[in-house]
């Protein structure tokens, strides 16, 4: 195993441009894949033609992992069992192609305007003790399952914030965040916000 050094050279596959290419090894902030932060300062194979990262050596694994661990906040939480088919049929409506872990963008998208509009977070606010009885009616209350989704430290300050605004603690707010997706993309036959919503996904998917 080679431990490289910055200005080392070598050839890897550049998916942008299609090809193998001659790449230099240099210091940079990578990106996470999710979105979730960054990895400063990290040694990582640079493409000598586009400037793109395309290849990272085993040293700098552990610096990365280190990183992610550091950048990454859990939010959980137990709701029943329709919570989550909701979201699942929301992200299948807006996109079929969608995998399964849109749904938790698509929470933070709506926590996200409630942690930015104050209207927005008031009728989020009386979503669920308006609708909470009627959508649980038929849910056996032992049918619980675990909400899961991790996010950037910034997200985790607009799901704070949401809460603040909306006087809901982390439970309720996903449960009311999730009724308002029902109303406005599940029910509605043609619903208002698809369009946004479709580029929000593709732009996720980028």
């Amino acid at each position: 195993m080679k431990l490289y050094s910055p200005g080392d050279t070598g050839k890897a596959v550049c998916e942008d441009c299609g090809d193998i290419v001659s790449m230099t090894f240099q210091y940079r902030d990578v990106p996470f894949s999710d979105g979730s932060g960054l990895a400063h300062n990290i040694l990582v194979g640079v493409c000598d033609s586009c400037d793109s990262v395309i290849a990272i050596p085993p040293q700098s694994t552990p610096a990365i992992k280190a990183a992610r661990k550091v950048a990454a906040k859990s939010i959980e939480a137990k709701v029943p069992s329709l919570y989550i088919e909701a979201l699942d049929l929301a992200s299948y409506r807006i996109s079929p192609s969608l995998p399964r872990e849109f749904k938790n963008k698509l929470v933070m998208y709506f926590v996200h305007q409630c942690a930015t509009d104050e209207k927005m977070a008031k009728a989020v606010s009386r979503k669920l003790e308006a609708k909470k009885q009627t959508f649980e009616k038929s849910i056996a209350p032992h049918v619980l399952k675990r909400f899961s989704m991790k996010v950037s430290p910034d997200m985790a300050a607009d799901f704070d914030k949401a809460m603040d605004m909306t006087n809901l603690n982390k439970t309720s707010l996903i449960k009311s965040v999730v009724l308002q997706i029902n109303d406005d993309i599940i029910r509605p036959n043609r619903p208002k916000k698809m369009e946004e919503l479709k580029h929000f996904a593709a732009a996720s998917a980028g």
